[in-house]
């Protein structure tokens, strides 16, 4: 489940633009990363301004 305590970091707008599909997995990944200082590097599709996805 996506926690919703970033809003105050912008962090929300760049995920409501993430996939739906995608959305759980890339959170996890983040979350993950801060926690263990990892580097992050990941594929997704992001919403484009014409609403198309690109990935």
């Amino acid at each position: 489940m996506i926690q919703k305590n970033f809003k105050s970091t912008g962090l929300d707008v760049w995920l409501n633009r993430v996939h739906p599909e995608e959305r759980d997995r890339i959170w996890q990944t983040f979350e993950n990363c801060i926690k263990c200082g990892e580097n992050l590097c990941m594929e997704y599709r992001f919403r484009r301004m014409d609403e198309s996805y690109a990935g």
